[in-house]
Parts: C-alpha cells; structure tokens; sequence
C-alpha cells in the first residue's frame, strides 16, 4: 500500500503519529505500507475517509483520481476525527466528556 505512505507523507504525518490515531502500532502501519500485511475492511473505510479518497485509490486500482465524488468538508473531517477519538474513551469517561460538552454549550457567551 504505498498509497498510504505517500497519502501520510502529503499530511506530514509520521507512522507513530498516524497509528496512534487509528489506536494502531507504528510497525503495523509499516507493514500496511510495505505490503507485508492488508488492513481490515474497516480500517480500510477509515484511511480512507480520513485522506479523502476512495478505496480502489488507496488499494492502487484506481490512478485515474484520488478523490472521492463527493468532497468530504472541514467540518465533516473535523466532526469524524473526534467522533473517532471519542469512540476511544472508556464508557465512564465518554459520559464525562458529554457532560463537559453540556456544560460548555449551556454556558457559552455567559462570561
């Protein structure tokens, strides 16, 4: 998958900095990126909504365009991103950070 080195090298990512997003470890991103071992389905889905390309680009069947039809925005990024880190929080902390959220919305502008 030497899509994935060049998509991570285009956003100055290094592989720790990359896997430590995705929660994997840095050898399994170079093992991705050598061709030693394939992603999963979903991990797959999620390289490549978060490069912004389709699969068949990121799997190398597609040279034609990386990007997807439908351009994914900012915000769609954004909210994606943290829905990811989100999803990575222990149960009690999840409902912590729910909390912080609810506060910080009932309390905006009050300062």
């Amino acid at each position: 998958m030497n899509r994935l080195r060049e998509l991570r090298r285009e956003k100055g990512l290094t592989m720790k900095q990359l896997g430590n997003f995705f929660g994997l470890a840095e050898s399994t991103i170079s093992q991705y990126e050598t061709g030693k071992r394939q992603p999963d389905n979903e991990t797959l889905i999620k390289f490549a909504n978060y490069f912004d390309v389709t699969i068949d680009f990121l799997l190398g069947n597609d040279s034609s365009s990386k990007q997807k039809k439908e351009p994914v925005t900012d915000r769609d990024r954004l909210l994606e991103d943290n829905i990811e880190l989100f999803k990575k929080l222990p149960t009690d902390k999840k409902k912590q950070a729910l909390d912080y959220l609810r506060y910080l919305v009932e309390h905006q502008g009050k300062q």
